[in-house]
């Protein structure tokens, strides 16, 4: 798998325990929710790093509103 995604094996490795955190669903949402910035950034309605600043902030928000 890392040699597909063009990563370091430690890193296919965190990404992978780390996973195991998150339902399925909610790893398909932010799959979804990527795919969006994704299109944004290529389209040029968005810059890169406010897209990364917007989704880490929407998963830590989602997170902690669902351990309340």
């Amino acid at each position: 798998m890392a040699q597909i995604l063009g990563v370091h094996p430690y890193v296919c490795k965190l990404v992978v325990q780390q996973s195991k955190n998150y339902a399925q669903s909610r790893l398909a949402e932010f799959m979804d929710y990527l795919a969006e910035l994704d299109y944004k950034m290529k389209m040029g309605q968005m810059d890169k790093v406010l897209a990364l600043e917007m989704f880490l902030l929407q998963m830590k928000t989602n997170e902690s509103s669902s351990t309340m």
